[in-house]
């Protein structure tokens, strides 16, 4: 085949069989095609599976190795893979040992756009399943081509070829910046961020890193704001467009500005605007110090939320010290987020995730404000939930909390969502920082 392939593998666990299942398809693929490339999607496998996997990678540049740190699902899986590939041809397959076999049907896509394999047909069966999966495969194959109106012999199969053209945006998306590099200069570090209309929290984001960075190391990209709130900052500022806005494309301009900066920086900070990264007060002097003992090539940080009780907590008031005016918090490992780097990083949407296998260092902590305050955070909610999102962002409910109004954001405000633990006290050493 002349075409380049990409091979697209969401895992979860199975450690045991995933150096078998490698070595499988790359004595296959490359009867076919030598310009291939085999993308693993790991969902944080609690078995270590991610860990060996980037080993593998490391070793073998075919190999590419996205480890996210939530397991949001197969389908969502095969999204975050769909974002990096680089493949004319691009096959999603689950990762069971038995469908490596059946790589040879890649030569059927001449004639096709898209190939669904099917277990119901008998050169491929349903390999080593109980009687209770086929029955429920069997019941869940007879009814969603009646539900979907889809007339296909398996509609869930883990077995798809695409002819990358046919699939939407904003997957690939042709991201371009115009850069003029007398708007950068050499530096140890810098740090940026994207803002909309958050006047208040970017105040708060500059009143804290304006500490530790000068201010023409310090990179605001603005996303088509309307208040005054990046006027006279002093910083270097990046107008950016997104109509409608799209998860996706955030973090891809985030991950093109980043590879702008690491050509004039050694170390590149990124936190949305209502992120402080903090490292732990008794082991560090503050953020400079942590900088300057960075060794890593990158790192995540341990996250937590900063809650508003608001029926026993008065309002923040943005004149005196922001944290001694919250009691609690709870830790949230969505919020683990790969934020300071060395190298270059594809973040996923959100930030939560990148292509690299990064660990989390438990001094470093990433602080939410998005619930500082009851007041601010139902303001900007009712001013996003205005603005048009991307029909892919609506359907895998991506910032789903940036539309809610009425009760619906009273109850979610109030709620822990994600939580990984209960409240806990604001320790003493952090309420000072900001």
């Amino acid at each position: 085949m002349k075409e380049s392939i990409s091979i697209v593998i969401p895992t979860y666990n199975g450690k045991e069989n995933i150096i078998t299942l490698l070595t499988n398809i790359q004595n296959v693929i490359e009867k076919i095609t030598l310009n291939y490339e085999i993308i693993i999607v790991d969902d944080n496998s609690p078995d270590g599976k991610g860990k060996i996997i980037n080993i593998i990678s490391e070793k073998n540049k075919k190999i590419k190795v996205i480890l996210r740190s939530v397991k949001t699902g197969l389908g969502d899986a095969y999204k975050t893979g769909f974002q990096h590939v680089r493949g004319e041809i691009i096959l999603e397959i689950d990762a069971y040992l038995s469908y490596y076999q059946h790589l040879r049907f890649l030569t059927n896509l001449k004639n096709n756009n898209v190939i669904i394999g099917s277990r119901y047909i008998r050169v491929v069966g349903n390999y080593n399943w109980s009687k209770l999966r086929i029955i429920i495969s069997s019941i869940a194959n007879f009814l969603e081509p009646i539900f979907f109106k889809l007339h296909l012999n398996n509609l869930p199969s883990g077995y798809r070829l695409y002819k990358r053209k046919i699939i939407r945006k904003p997957y690939f998306r042709n991201l371009r910046m115009n850069f003029t590099e007398g708007l950068f200069r050499k530096g140890k570090s810098a740090i940026f961020t994207i803002v909309r209309d958050e006047k208040e929290r970017l105040s708060l984001w500059l009143k804290y890193y304006l500490r530790f960075f000068n201010k023409n190391d310090i990179y605001i990209l603005n996303h088509n704001s309307t208040d005054d709130g990046t006027k006279n900052i002093g910083c270097k500022l990046f107008k950016i467009t997104c109509k409608p806005f799209s998860a996706f494309w955030q973090a891809s301009i985030a991950s093109t500005f980043l590879k702008q900066l690491l050509k004039f920086y050694e170390i590149v900070l990124y936190t949305d605007v209502d992120e402080i990264i903090a490292p732990d007060p008794e082991k560090y002097q503050d953020l400079s110090d942590y900088i300057r003992r960075f060794e890593n090539d990158y790192v995540r940080c341990t996250g937590y939320e900063i809650v508003h009780l608001k029926a026993l907590e008065p309002p923040i008031d943005f004149d005196k010290p922001i944290i001694a005016q919250r009691k609690f918090w709870y830790p949230r490992k969505l919020f683990n987020k790969p934020l300071i780097t060395k190298k270059f990083i594809n973040w996923e949407p959100g930030f939560h995730s990148a292509d690299k296998y990064i660990k989390i260092d438990s001094e470093l902590f990433l602080i939410h404000l998005h619930k500082l305050d009851y007041e601010l955070c139902k303001n900007i909610t009712a001013q996003r939930s205005k603005r048009r999102r991307d029909k892919l962002d609506l359907t895998l409910n991506f910032g789903y909390h940036n539309r809610l109004i009425g009760n619906d954001f009273d109850k979610w405000f109030s709620s822990m969502n994600d939580a990984n633990g209960s409240l806990e006290i604001i320790p003493k050493k952090f309420q000072s920082i900001l």
